[in-house]
């Protein structure tokens, strides 16, 4: 089990109380943070994994399917990364129930607002079409001064034991 930690503006638009008290992760990659990201007409939802800073992108359109969706984008982006299928299938059907809580790391967060301007400035580069999947990839490709300068990529291969 893992907690969807949202920050105040997600979890209103989600229509949620954060529990009060959330369990502790059983899975490699922590809980999750999350928050809005608007950028000009797409609505969508910024996820980063607590641990090793992961940071996935999601649509929010039909915010009751957002826990299926994150499911979806980790498999693909752990696949793409390297991990193995049975790996990152374990890793994904441990986030089949998710609590959702309020925000408690300033670091994450902090990781998470250089996320969305990196995401912005994608999004205005001369590209024709952005895919979502490319983007994510992207980002975990970045230097992250909170993993002393390694990237999430990195960091989540070695949570899965892959060097």
């Amino acid at each position: 089990m893992v907690s969807l930690r949202c920050t105040g503006r997600l979890l209103k638009r989600l229509r949620q109380t954060p529990a009060s008290e959330l369990p502790q992760p059983t899975n490699r990659l922590g809980d999750w943070y999350a928050n809005l990201l608007n950028i000009g007409p797409h609505r969508l939802v910024l996820c980063t994994s607590e641990r090793t800073l992961l940071t996935l992108i999601v649509p929010i359109r039909d915010s009751s399917h957002l826990r299926e969706r994150i499911q979806e984008s980790a498999h693909r982006l752990l696949l793409s990364l390297g991990v193995s299928s049975g790996l990152a299938q374990e890793e994904v059907a441990g986030m089949h129930e998710m609590a959702f809580g309020a925000t408690a790391n300033r670091s994450v967060l902090g990781s998470m607002n250089d996320f969305v301007q990196m995401t912005k400035h994608y999004f205005q580069a001369e590209r024709d079409t952005v895919y979502l999947d490319e983007l994510e990839l992207f980002l975990a490709e970045t230097p992250c001064g909170p993993l002393e300068y390694n990237n999430p990529g990195e960091k989540t291969l070695g949570a899965f034991g892959v060097a």
